[in-house]
């Protein structure tokens, strides 16, 4: 009986996996790090097969990126201007539609980029930013065809999120630990690992002491400064890649 129940299960898991690794997915690209002050983010394929429509909004956060353009591949799945409303990018987001005029379905590769946004950096730089897919304005959805060649709405289909990550100035102002958020402007704690071209500045209130009471790495192209007569206590902690 036990071992008829773990060939059971056995199989379940199976079909789970198989199902997970079959699901049709939009991805928007993830930038960890990003000194640029241009850069791209595209929209990318993954078991995309049989397809006969997609839909959808796109959102960026407007104070860590700014919209600066549009291009188009060439897959079978293939965009243009036609599919994409970009009247509104200055609030932040455009949405898409596209759809295949003879429902037949189309495939494309994996990681084949849809279309590829452009985006400058807001400023010097504010951090992480999201570029998200979202149901608004437009719903999203994948349409796809059934076993009678007739279209569904494929509702297994994953629309992945993205972000990109440009430059941002940390200052600690307060007193005491640095994993108090109170201790920094706009309460933004550096991430755990401060990537590339962003700078941390220690700069306590008065006569007090900033504690760096958690791990920090920084990477190259980073930087940490104490402002002039400022104390950082450094308990052993700190990484430098």
């Amino acid at each position: 009986m036990k071992t008829n129940c773990r060939i059971f299960l056995v199989f379940i898991l199976l079909a789970v996996s198989a199902k997970l690794s079959a699901q049709k997915k939009l991805a928007i690209d993830k930038r960890e790090q990003d000194c640029d002050s241009i850069f791209t983010i595209a929209v990318r394929t993954q078991s995309i097969s049989n397809v006969v429509a997609l839909q959808g909004s796109i959102v960026w956060d407007t104070a860590v990126v700014k919209y600066n353009g549009i291009s188009f591949g060439s897959a079978a799945i293939q965009f243009s201007f036609a599919n994409v409303n970009v009247t509104a990018v200055a609030s932040g987001y455009l949405t898409f539609l596209w759809f295949d005029d003879n429902v037949q379905g189309r495939t494309v590769a994996d990681s084949t980029a849809l279309f590829t946004l452009t985006f400058a950096r807001n400023g010097a730089g504010n951090g992480r930013g999201y570029v998200n897919f979202s149901n608004s304005p437009t719903q999203l959805e994948m349409d796809t065809t059934d076993s009678n060649g007739n279209p569904v709405n494929n509702r297994d289909a994953v629309f992945e999120n993205g972000f990109v990550t440009t430059p941002y100035s940390y200052q600690f102002i307060g007193s005491g630990n640095w994993s108090l958020a109170a201790n920094w402007i706009n309460n933004k704690i550096p991430p755990s690992v401060l990537s590339a071209c962003s700078q941390i500045i220690i700069n306590p209130a008065g006569s007090a002491v900033c504690t760096l009471d958690v791990q920090q790495a920084v990477l190259p192209g980073s930087a940490i400064s104490v402002a002039t007569g400022k104390r950082l206590l450094v308990p052993g902690n700190i990484e430098v890649e």
